[in-house]
């Protein structure tokens, strides 16, 4: 019996209009996306409230709301950054390294100060330029 790793690629495009990039890859703008939307699966997602880059990336990467992961803003109340460590919740790449499986996060926003994976993890929106932004 012959057995063959399945890869997953999830990408994700912070304010993309899917309908947009399915017009523009109709029209041969976006080759690539087209042959993505053609060989793959995708859909329009309602987002979290609040419909805001914090909050709904954590969410995605969490599978939890708002009021359980905590993130609901750039900023906490007393004005200091968010960052990963505010994040109440295990990521989903860290759901798939306890189980041995290798993965690769690219620019994802909220992941910084980044998390030792199996694999490799390169935080997103919200990364110092100064401070260690990459896993390994």
């Amino acid at each position: 019996m012959t057995t063959t790793k399945k890869k997953v690629l999830v990408m994700g495009l912070d304010g993309a209009s899917l309908p947009l990039i399915k017009s523009w890859a109709s029209e041969g703008k976006l080759p690539n996306f087209k042959k993505i939307l053609e060989n793959g699966a995708n859909g329009g997602l309602r987002s979290v409230i609040p419909p805001y880059t914090p909050p709904a990336w954590t969410s995605f990467m969490t599978g939890k709301n708002p009021g359980k992961h905590g993130i609901l803003a750039f900023t906490r109340k007393n004005g200091s950054l968010v960052n990963a460590l505010h994040r109440d919740g295990k990521t989903l790449w860290r759901v798939l390294s306890d189980h041995g499986k290798q993965v690769v996060v690219i620019n994802v926003p909220m992941t910084f100060p980044v998390e030792r994976v199996n694999g490799v993890l390169i935080s997103g929106y919200m990364s110092p330029l100064d401070d260690l932004y990459t896993y390994p």
